[in-house]
């Protein structure tokens, strides 16, 4: 029997169904059986569109952060505030989403961003260069990045990457995230180039 497609109703039917299983979960508690028996999606369909359990984690994540992005940009880019101010708020927000017990699950989380999984790897590369360029926008204020602003973006998506996988593996607080970007700002010529 062939796999069906899945509708965007049913995409964010699973994406919470997914969550839900990794919630305070490690991903070796819980099975796609138990996500088929949850969300009523066959297996086969699964696996067409979804083809491991990090995969499917990390999807449900980088949808979470990307509906909340929207709003996120809108307050950061508010008139008067500084490129600074900008990128803290906007990294502020997706570490919000992130650090939710019921988007992520720290271990969970840690697991899915650093498997190394081929299947993995583009799905990774899209919310990492997704974090970059909302990084690069809250640089650049209202207009679009130039050179510097994107390298600036670059170093300080990586920092946040880093520290959020450290909080992920529990070696570090969630604080540490924030403390990390503001160091990285400090460290950057922001709005001295």
């Amino acid at each position: 029997m062939p796999a069906h497609s899945l509708s965007p109703d049913q995409r964010t039917e699973l994406e919470a169904h997914v969550l839900a299983l990794a919630s305070g979960k490690s991903l070796d508690e819980w099975r796609i059986s138990d996500l088929v028996a949850t969300s009523g999606v066959s297996s086969r369909t699964l696996y067409k569109y979804y083809p491991t359990k990090e995969y499917l984690l990390l999807w449900a994540a980088a949808q979470r952060v990307q509906r909340a992005l929207g709003p996120i940009s809108e307050v950061a880019m508010d008139r008067g505030r500084t490129a600074q101010l900008r990128v803290v708020l906007v990294l502020q927000g997706i570490t919000r989403v992130l650090t939710d017990p019921a988007t992520s699950g720290g271990p969970v989380m840690m697991h899915a961003l650093t498997c190394g999984q081929e299947a993995v790897r583009p799905l990774l590369g899209e919310f990492v260069d997704t974090i970059t360029g909302r990084v690069a926008r809250a640089l650049a204020g209202e207009r679009e990045p130039v050179a510097p602003e994107a390298a600036q973006a670059q170093v300080i998506a990586q920092v946040w990457f880093a520290a959020v996988v450290t909080w992920a593996a529990g070696v570090r607080a969630e604080g540490h995230i924030e403390e990390s970007v503001a160091g990285a700002l400090r460290l950057l010529p922001i709005g001295r180039s």
